[in-house]
């Protein structure tokens, strides 16, 4: 439901939808009874036949219009029991055997899973194809003779979905971590034209991703990408671009006109709290008077007396890539040598 959906946000907001959504919710069971399930603003009904459910919906869509709301037509439909519980592509990649045996059986694998993924996702461009594929090469090792082409194939899956980065860039930093030639000038020119492109479309969540990718590679920004990261107003992104000047990542005479404007008290009321509290704190932003407004902002104040940080610039320097993969995590740096290189045998066996 469209207005409910705006309404959701802060906690404030999620307990006015809760309200009106109960209300509704007796007046449903008065007219219908109460075989359906709800979520917030999400409803599923167990009908037994196609008139059952076509007069439910009628009857929902008279109840949400006394209180000025309606149906979401493109997530609302009536669907056929039995569904299949997983999709095809699902049972296809699952069964796909990525074969690691040699260099040369291991890069036909790879070509032909690649191959096999683009096929599917042909067929069914909203399934989340592409962030499945990538989290099943996640339990392989691919060896550096075979790493330019892994990294060609993440490439061209983080640009087509950049929903993928924040696995990608694991991938990325922890095969240059293990000592395979990256070519992080392939890495920079996608993660900087992903920058530009979801900036021009407002997706800010992978536009904080690709700028953590830049940073943990140490990547430079190219003037292209600042002149649109500096249009944007989410104090992320902007924490993350001041982060990456702090490391000499930007020139530190490139200036930020939108974000300096925004540190001021006033600000630490709005949704850029974050940004005038830590960038002038850090030292990354002067206040648009040059006074430190955090000495009396009330809550603030405390907050920096007591060095209270929301944006760690250590737990970026610390990050480990390949913490979140079990596999990956459980070698010790002989075997992960072994499964990346070949060059070094091992003095025994790791599973």
């Amino acid at each position: 439901m469209d207005r409910i959906s705006r309404l959701r946000g802060s906690d404030t907001s999620y307990a006015i939808a809760e309200l009106i959504m109960s209300e509704i919710d007796d007046k449903l069971v008065s007219k219908i009874g109460n075989n359906y399930h709800r979520y917030i603003d999400d409803f599923e009904f167990g009908c037994k036949t196609l008139q059952e459910a076509e007069e439910i919906l009628s009857v929902l869509q008279e109840v949400l219009s006394s209180y000025e709301l309606e149906l979401n037509s493109s997530k609302t439909e009536i669907t056929k029991l039995p569904e299949e519980i997983d999709p095809q592509w699902l049972h296809e990649l699952q069964k796909y055997k990525i074969n690691m045996s040699t260099d040369a059986v291991q890069k036909r694998s790879l070509l032909s899973f690649f191959d096999l993924t683009m096929n599917f996702l042909e067929k069914e461009p909203s399934e989340p194809i592409l962030k499945y594929a990538v989290i099943r090469t996640s339990s392989h090792i691919v060896r550096a003779s075979n790493y330019p082409l892994f990294q060609r194939i993440l490439l061209q899956w983080a640009t087509a979905e950049p929903s993928t980065l924040p696995i990608i860039i694991d991938f990325i930093a922890f095969y240059k971590s293990a000592g395979v030639n990256v070519d992080l000038a392939e890495v920079k020119r996608t993660l900087q034209f992903i920058i530009i492109e979801n900036c021009r479309q407002g997706h800010t969540s992978e536009v904080c991703w690709s700028i953590f990718g830049m940073i943990l590679l140490s990547q430079s920004f190219d003037k292209e990408a600042l002149l649109e990261l500096k249009k944007v107003e989410n104090p992320f992104i902007a924490l993350l671009t001041l982060d990456a000047r702090s490391r000499g990542l930007i020139s530190a005479t490139y200036n930020f006109p939108l974000w300096e404007s925004l540190m001021n008290k006033n600000e630490l009321k709005t949704e850029n709290w974050i940004l005038a509290y830590e960038a002038l704190r850090k030292g990354w932003l002067p206040s648009v008077d040059d006074s430190n407004y955090l000495i009396d902002a009330e809550g603030f104040s405390t907050l920096a007396n007591n060095d209270v940080e929301f944006y760690s610039t250590d737990l970026i320097d610390q990050y480990d890539p390949k913490a979140n993969y079990q596999y990956i995590n459980r070698l010790s740096a002989e075997e992960l040598r072994y499964f990346v290189h070949r060059d070094v045998p091992l003095r025994r066996l790791p599973f």
